[in-house]
């Protein structure tokens, strides 16, 4: 037989490819199957974590739910501990009323106890004693009747005087008023004389002075209105007694308040449909509706939480705001206060300088009717004077000149010149009383 020919060089090198290759395939078989065994390994785990998680997440439902139904049993608690001690505060209450009417009952009773017993004994005492006894208090009840009268007479006395003291002040003041009432007349009539004697120069100087006080008058109503339109008016010194605005920040705390509890409201009642429904439904530990369940619970959760300390904050604000409010309203009305107060002192000291003007012009009237006594006096002298003068040089007695020439400048002296009478003396009078009245 032929010796065959050698192989070509390629299928050497194919051989040696697919050795290779088979070799490479057996590499890859091996590491996916590694694979394989590692993804098993960690899906087994996985679920074992799974499985641990959702009986944790069933432990902790049950756990919450344990600690809702604990919450409204306190609450409950809670509730019925307010309602006794309500209670409680009320029988206190009642049981103070009563006490205080028991006190003053007891009060009464040992009085009455302690007056019975002192007549108890009084009256076990024997008659001999009791006579002597009162015998003893008859010289100190004698005594006291005297002193009694006495005083009595006293009174009477006094009461006597005083009236006697009223009944001269009254005439006194009733001869004062006569004559104030006179001097009135007198004064008018005085006036409407010196009037009717000047009433041409009067009626010029009253024309001239109302057309000077017309032209006053129109430059300060020019001047008040200029005012007016540039300025505008001052305030009054003291406001009303009117509350001051609530803020409005307030009222929007309040509509934010109401709106912050209707939504944690509806989220409450969302966390109770869901806990209901969780504890109702039957669930596998593994299903995905459980844990979506369980997700939105916990996410309601954080918003109730969340939402509550918003509205606490909020609370919180409004409680600032409400006291801010209630402090200011406070310090408005001490400042009313205070401004009423001081008007009533000013009045206060506006009565005291009326009362001391009274009194003043009291003691001026008193001085003026000294002053019409000492006037009537001096007018009856000098009409005396006069007479006596008149008389003299009717009967044509004259005394010599240098005994009385030093009393020639007196009023109504005994001087061989024109005698002056009472009427210029009055006429001099009137005219001072017109220009110091004027």
């Amino acid at each position: 037989m032929p010796a065959l020919p050698p192989p070509p060089p390629y299928a050497a090198q194919a051989h040696e490819a697919l050795q290779t290759l088979d070799e490479r395939v057996e590499a890859i078989i091996d590491s996916v199957a590694q694979m394989c065994g590692h993804t098993t390994a960690r899906l087994v785990g996985m679920e074992k974590r799974l499985g641990d998680q959702m009986d944790k997440m069933q432990a902790q439902s049950t756990k919450v739910e344990r600690l809702v139904d604990e919450y409204t049993q306190l609450w409950d608690s809670y509730t019925q501990l307010q309602e006794t001690r309500l209670h409680l505060c009320k029988d206190h209450l009642e049981l103070s009323e009563d006490r205080s009417q028991l006190s003053d009952q007891y009060s009464h009773i040992t009085c009455l106890h302690s007056r019975l017993t002192a007549l108890h004994s009084w009256l076990q005492e024997p008659r001999y004693s009791k006579h002597v006894r009162l015998r003893e208090f008859y010289p100190q009840l004698n005594g006291l009747y005297r002193q009694f009268r006495e005083q009595q007479r006293k009174r009477m006395e006094r009461h006597a005087l005083r009236m006697g003291r009223y009944e001269q002040r009254n005439v006194r003041y009733e001869e004062t008023r006569m004559q104030y009432e006179l001097r009135r007349e007198q004064y008018w009539m005085f006036e409407e004389q010196y009037r009717g004697s000047n009433s041409t120069m009067r009626v010029a100087s009253a024309t001239k002075e109302i057309r000077e006080l017309a032209t006053i008058l129109l430059n300060i109503n020019i001047n008040i209105n200029i005012n007016i339109m540039t300025r505008t008016m001052p305030p009054p010194p003291y406001i009303e007694r009117t509350p001051p605005a609530a803020p409005a920040s307030l009222s929007e705390l309040d509509s934010q308040l109401s709106e912050k509890f209707s939504h944690l409201k509806s989220i409450h009642s969302r966390l109770m449909s869901l806990r209901s429904q969780m504890s109702t439904e039957p669930h596998p530990q593994s299903s995905d509706r459980y844990v979506q369940r369980t997700e939105q619970y916990l996410e309601l959760r954080d918003q109730y939480s969340q939402g509550k300390e918003k509205y606490l904050q909020l609370k919180e604000e409004c409680v600032k705001l409400l006291d801010a409010y209630l402090k200011k309203r406070e310090e408005e009305d001490m400042r009313v206060d205070r401004g009423y107060l001081k008007l009533d002192r000013k009045s206060f000291k506006l009565d005291k300088e009326d009362l001391k003007l009274d009194r003043k012009y009291f003691k001026l009237c008193e001085k003026d009717l000294e002053m019409e006594k000492k006037r009537t006096m001096l007018e009856s002298e000098y009409s005396a004077l006069d007479d006596a003068q008149a008389l003299e040089r009717e009967s044509g007695y004259q005394k010599p000149e240098s005994r009385y020439r030093s009393s020639s400048s007196g009023r109504g002296s005994f001087t061989t010149e024109k005698p002056q009478g009472n009427g210029r003396w009055m006429s001099r009078w009137i005219s001072r009383w017109i220009s110091s009245w004027r």
